[in-house]
């Protein structure tokens, strides 16, 4: 059974999933303060994290910032508004999708079930992806350099999986976002830029070259390591 927390104060919202997930093999967990939520992040093994981004004593950008320090849980961000800037911002403070209110139960639903996923992946049995000083661990979801941790979120080290897996061969957004998500990104979606940004971002920080996924333009993305001999 799958354990989602929301850290959301809205009630009413809050009510209607106690009684729409259980249907799912869902158990559902409540908080309806940042305080609150991160505490039971603490204490508790979540599965999901749903979170909104108008809180009453802390905004959501500000908490998801501070679980990512504690946890690579998937997050789901809740807005109120359609806004793209808060989109990129959720992304690139590590959330791992976007819905916005109202929506219907069941789309969420999919985006949680689409996010456990990775769960189930880290189970199977699967060899390490070697290129030169970068090991790549789909089974674990963990990618390294010389044994250290570059410390990839879920959703930043199942893409440079599936970018790894397609060496040398050009994949476009969508191919990504069904792969990582379960469905197509809006036309109009930034989130997979933003993912990549973000794992460039990290590998850059290990002092590993950024082009190791170059940005095929107005295509996608392809991964150029060198496979170790």
């Amino acid at each position: 059974m799958l354990r989602v927390l929301l850290i959301d104060d809205d009630q009413s919202l809050s009510d209607l999933l106690a009684q729409y997930f259980p249907q799912y093999d869902i158990e559902y967990h409540y908080a309806s303060n940042a305080s609150e939520g991160i505490r039971l992040l603490q204490a508790n093994d979540f599965d999901v994290l749903i979170l909104d981004i108008i809180l009453p004593d802390l905004d959501g950008f500000s908490v998801c910032k501070k679980i990512r320090d504690l946890s690579d849980i998937p997050i789901i961000m809740l807005t109120g508004k359609n806004e793209l800037v808060d989109k990129v911002v959720g992304f690139e403070l590590g959330a791992d999708d976007y819905l916005t209110k109202p929506f219907e139960p069941r789309e969420l639903v999919l985006r949680i079930k689409s996010l456990s996923r990775r769960k189930e992946g880290a189970l199977t049995k699967e060899s390490a992806l070697i290129f030169e000083e970068l090991e790549i661990y789909p089974n674990t979801l963990d990618a390294q350099k010389k044994g250290h941790s570059l410390e990839l979120s879920s959703m930043e080290c199942r893409t440079l999986v599936f970018l790894a897996k397609n060496l040398d061969r050009v994949v476009s957004k969508d191919e990504i976002s069904v792969h990582i998500k379960g469905f197509k990104d809006s036309p109009y979606s930034r989130s997979i830029d933003v993912l990549v940004s973000r794992l460039r971002a990290k590998l850059q920080r290990q002092n590993m070259d950024a082009n190791l996924i170059k940005t095929v333009k107005g295509i996608g993305y392809k991964f150029t390591g060198t496979p170790a001999s």
